[in-house]
């Protein structure tokens, strides 16, 4: 039995090397998929094993008020109250550099008071700086390249300058992340000097950046949605100001762009699979038609039809577990480099050295368990064959095949002829060909429309990922709401100027039909893109778009009224269109400016977003200069947005982007060695037929030829198939992709021409490599082949 199974394999061995690598490819992708949908389960386990809650709530407020609100709240089991700074005005630089960034959404800490963080979080430490210095959370330090023994230089007219040595980085899984906000922790020192300011301030009504931490504990059966609701009313109640999040929403802030990033790797991975095991079931039938003989001899001197079928299947299975091994073993080895260099600049934490066994034997079965059933189904065909008949006949005793195009009544190149007249008369083998080009199509437009609309056509992808994008932004002086429409006048009078808006949200939650959600209004709405697939955005003050999530958790849909809160003010407002967009959740509501007005606040646009007609990074740096000067002490700052959502600044974009590369790359060596695969399989099955045309005449050339000319029906058939399909399902697929973040409709551009290139590349490579590779043909020797 051994040495049937070896000697299948040194036959087999080019065939097997190819699907080797497919394997091995498959099983990388694949573990490396599931090692990226890890991030929320470890996410989840830090959550319960340090306890850090079910609410996050940043307030400001006394704080024995806060403690006596929140010991009367009956839901919540328990809860942690931390004095914190989030500065307004706070610009760092680090090091030498003079690029200065902003401190934004900043939550500044002492490490006493910050009872969340423990010795285990931190990543790296230096003790041996004990003054002036600063600690960082990982997604801070990661994505500004910031490191142990880094100078970082904070300038604040409210709150001085200081320079602070970086002495620790640590996970923060509450505030590392640019969502829910980024924690710095100061030395004792640092941190009264600036506190002390910050109260002076935040006492006389100066600037607000004192503020309160408060985490907390629900009681077994009460829902963090239910929960914050609860909370988040009683301290309104109390007059304490009060927006807060749940730690679910949180979580969502860590690993939402990780998630993306899996299920394309994971999508990806299930197309080569399928390539994979089409080809296992075209090699074993060439295999069989093949090697028929040797099976009636086999069966003949005593083999069972088991022991044959184990021999057939223990080829693929022995390479298959070979491949997927290596496979899983290259993904342990490049995860940790692909965890440093890329994913905690993105997600904010870091991944654990570890085996996972439910990962990596769930895969190892599942490649075992799939290959054997793929050829016990592949190997039915022999389960009833009689040695006698193998040995005389092989399947099939007769040929009643028709004789398609005559070559004594058809006209054409000889070659060409003889190409379709192979290609028609292989009906059984045209249907796996054109199963494994149909997805080697759909893979190449997959990629196709990937690369575009992440690296040439980017709008509609960073509308689909981060909603409204707009060209600039104009960031404005403190001033009246006529002052702001004033200043929207006086933009739109600069050349190339097409759009100018304000889009603001508000600082404590609304409420619709009882469940919370983010309240977004705007001046002008029908410039504002926020993703609505159903109905329209609103015009009038009475009409509301709602995320999908919020709609589905309130029941309602277009058309239906549903009633808005915010505080202790409530108006009814018409359902007129339904949202989505990934960064917002699906938890949105958007409204007009009078509609605001209705529920008793006043618009209030710091900055102001901008379009400029035909934009580029160049244009729009123009306009910025062109702002600045027309506006003078009105403009605080201006910024590129184009530029930046096209930059690696532009993380969830960015990063996608490169696995989108990443795929693309991947998806060349896959279409390269499927062909190959392809193409050795079809050469053993017809390596007879060459044999006899090279006895009759026939040159190698010719014989490469047509072979070349044979698949090319079949191929261009199954890549149009191929590439129709994917220009269908792909906006679906990513629509199916992105359902958990409130999406419901993908609208990626599909341009056709992408078709067509499709067609044109999988057609293309088929023909030129299957004349390349088909240089054996020389070596096929018309005297060993021709015998009985």
């Amino acid at each position: 039995m051994s040495r049937l199974i070896k000697s299948n394999i040194h036959k087999d061995r080019g065939i097997l090397t190819a699907f080797l690598m497919i394997i091995i490819l498959s099983a990388f992708v694949l573990q490396t998929g599931l090692f990226l949908k890890g991030y929320e389960k470890r996410y989840d386990e830090k959550i319960v094993t340090q306890h850090l809650g079910d609410g996050v709530f940043i307030l400001v407020a006394d704080e024995d008020e806060v403690k006596e609100t929140m010991d009367d709240i009956a839901e919540v089991e328990d809860y942690t109250i931390q004095k914190i700074i989030m500065p307004s005005d706070f610009v760092y630089t680090i090091n030498d550099s003079e690029k200065e960034k902003k401190m934004e959404y900043t939550v500044i800490m002492d490490g006493d008071s910050y009872t969340t963080l423990d010795e285990d979080n931190f990543i790296k430490k230096d003790e041996s700086i004990t003054s002036d210095y600063v600690y960082l959370n990982l997604y801070t330090a990661y994505y500004n390249g910031i490191s142990i023994g880094d100078t970082i230089h904070i300038n604040s007219e409210n709150l001085g300058n200081y320079d602070l040595k970086v002495a620790g980085l640590y996970e923060d899984y509450l505030v590392g992340n640019p969502y829910t906000g980024e924690s710095w922790i100061l030395d004792d020192e640092t941190y009264k000097t600036i506190k002390e300011k910050s109260d002076e301030l935040t006492f006389s009504g100066q600037d607000y950046s004192s503020r309160l931490f408060v985490t907390d504990n629900l009681k077994n059966g009460v829902s963090r949605d239910d929960g914050l609701k609860i909370v988040n009313d009683a301290l309104n109640e109390a007059g304490i100001e009060s927006s807060g999040y749940t730690t679910t929403l949180v979580k969502t802030g860590y690993i939402s762009v990780v998630n993306i990033m899996a299920a394309f790797m994971e999508s990806f991975s299930v197309i080569i699979m399928a390539i994979c095991f089409i080809m296992i079931i075209f090699t074993i039938n060439n295999n069989i038609d093949r090697d028929i003989v040797n099976i009636g001899a086999l069966r003949a001197v005593g083999h069972t039809v088991a022991q044959v079928r184990m021999a057939l299947c223990a080829e693929f299975l022995i390479m298959g577990t070979i491949g997927a091994v290596i496979g899983i073993g290259l993904s342990y080895i490049a995860f940790p480099y692909i965890d440093e260099y890329v994913l905690r600049q993105i997600s904010g934490l870091i991944w654990e050295k570890r085996f996972y066994p439910d990962y990596t034997l769930g895969i190892l079965l599942g490649f075992i368990v799939v290959i054997m059933i793929v050829v016990y189904m592949s190997t039915r065909k022999i389960r009833n064959l009689h040695p006698a008949t193998a040995l005389r006949f092989g399947l099939a005793s007769n040929s009643f095949k028709k004789n398609y195009l005559p070559l004594g009544d058809a006209k054409g190149s000889l070659n060409v002829l003889l190409a379709l007249k192979s290609s028609l008369q292989s009906m059984g083998q045209n249907v796996i060909i054109f199963g494994i080009i149909l997805a080697v199509a759909f893979l190449t437009i997959f990629s196709g429309v990937l690369f575009y609309n992440t690296k040439i056509d980017m709008n509609n992808f960073q509308r689909l990922l981060q909603g409204d994008s707009p060209d600039s932004y104009v960031d404005l002086a403190e001033m009246s709401e006529d002052e702001v429409y004033d200043v929207m006048d006086e933009i739109s009078e600069i050349d190339g100027v097409t759009e100018v808006y304000g889009l603001g949200g508000t600082d404590i939650p609304a409420y619709v039909n009882d469940n919370e959600s983010t309240l977004i209004y705007s001046d002008k709405p029908q410039f504002v893109y926020c993703g609505v697939y159903e109905g329209e955005m609103v015009k009038e003050d009475n009409e509301a778009v709602l995320g999908s999530i919020t709609a589905e958790k309130a029941g309602v849909g277009v058309g239906d009224e549903v009633e808005v809160k915010i505080g202790d003010k409530s108006e009814r407002f018409l359902v007129v269109g339904l949202q989505q967009a990934v960064y917002g959740l699906g938890e949105r509501i958007y409204i007009t400016s009078g509609g605001l007005k209705r529920l008793g606040l006043d618009p209030n646009f710091s900055y102001l977003r901008v379009r400029i007609e035909d934009p580029d990074v160049e244009k729009v740096d123009e306009f910025n200069e062109k702002v600045e000067a027309k506006l003078g002490s009105k403009c605080t700052k201006t910024e590129n947005h184009f530029k930046d959502t096209r930059s690696k600044d532009n993380v969830p974009v960015y990063t996608v982007s490169i696995v989108v590369m990443v795929i693309a790359l991947l998806n060349i060596v896959v279409v390269m060695v499927v062909i190959r695969l392809l193409l050795k399989s079809i050469f053993v099955k017809r390596e007879k037929e060459f044999g006899i045309k090279k006895a009759v005449g026939f040159t190698s050339s010719q014989l490469r030829l047509q072979l070349a000319i044979s698949l090319l029906p079949t191929c261009l058939i199954a890549s149009l198939t191929g590439a129709v399909m994917g220009h269908l399902l792909i906006n679906p697929l990513f629509a199916l992709i992105f359902t958990s973040f409130g999406v419901r409709e993908s609208d990626l551009i599909m341009q056709p021409v992408l078709i067509v290139f499709s067609i044109l590349v999988v057609s293309i490579l088929v023909f030129v490599f299957s004349y390349i590779m088909s240089g054996r043909m020389k070596k096929v020797s018309a005297y060993r082949l021709i015998q009985e």
